[in-house]
């Protein structure tokens, strides 16, 4: 038994690791560390699992800006995996595949396959999310944009910047309070403001996001996808 609980403190260990080397923009030790090593999931959350689908994603974006798009293809499909050393299996509603079939889309479009970025548009659109938004929302009204329903995106990034702004006013803790996790106010102030940029982005307000992504990152200065949104926007 004590054993077992030497598991989840090493595995946990080693996801903070990981988590680290993504927020330092290093991917391939990321991915490294990932691939070596046997993460224990508990409580339904896998942590690992989290950093596996990032690393994959922003080492993908970095060949994607670099024009490099079937490279940008192959890692934006292995982030679609879930590998067996991290327990993790298909979640119901489809986990984070409407923000990976999205830049999945994004490289097939570049690369002139239109037919398979349609349908990898179409497949974002129509994961199931859970109702309570989040950022997989703005991938999911990107795609919706991509697929030329632009009415039904903008209500999407209008809720986004709605949701934000309410979290921002209200105090609700509990609202935050994830699997027993309790975040500080920054975190959440931090995360508010991320979905903020997102729906000013998604809208193409792209000076109002550039500032909200800059308030989320004075929050958690490593909010990961924060901080590529507003190096992009630079």
């Amino acid at each position: 038994h004590h054993k077992h609980i030497a598991n989840n403190n090493v595995s946990d260990a080693l996801s903070r690791e990981v988590m680290l080397y993504v927020q330092l923009g290093q991917y391939d030790k990321a991915l490294q560390v990932l691939d070596n090593n046997y993460f224990r999931q508990w409580e339904g959350v896998s942590k690992a699992y989290g950093s596996f689908v990032d690393a994959h994603l922003l080492r993908g974006l970095g060949y994607y800006e670099k024009k490099n798009f079937e490279k940008a293809l192959d890692e934006f499909n292995k982030a679609l995996e879930y590998p067996g050393n991290m327990m993790v299996a298909r979640p119901y509603r489809g986990g984070r595949e409407c923000q990976i079939y999205y830049y999945i889309g994004m490289a097939q479009k570049k690369m002139g396959l239109l037919d398979q970025a349609i349908s990898s548009f179409d497949r974002s659109a129509e994961q199931r999310l859970r109702p309570v938004l989040s950022d997989l929302h703005y991938y999911r009204g990107m795609s919706l944009l991509e697929l030329e329903k632009s009415r039904q995106a903008d209500e999407i990034f209008s809720n986004l910047i709605k949701i934000g702004n309410d979290r921002l006013e209200s105090q609700e803790v509990d609202f935050f309070a994830k699997f027993g996790e309790k975040e500080t106010q920054e975190d959440k102030a931090s995360e508010a403001w991320y979905l903020i940029g997102l729906g000013q982005l998604g809208k193409g307000e792209l000076q109002k996001a550039r500032e909200a992504f800059q308030a989320s990152v004075k929050f958690n200065i490593n909010h990961v996808w924060a901080n590529v949104n507003l190096k992009k926007l630079k």
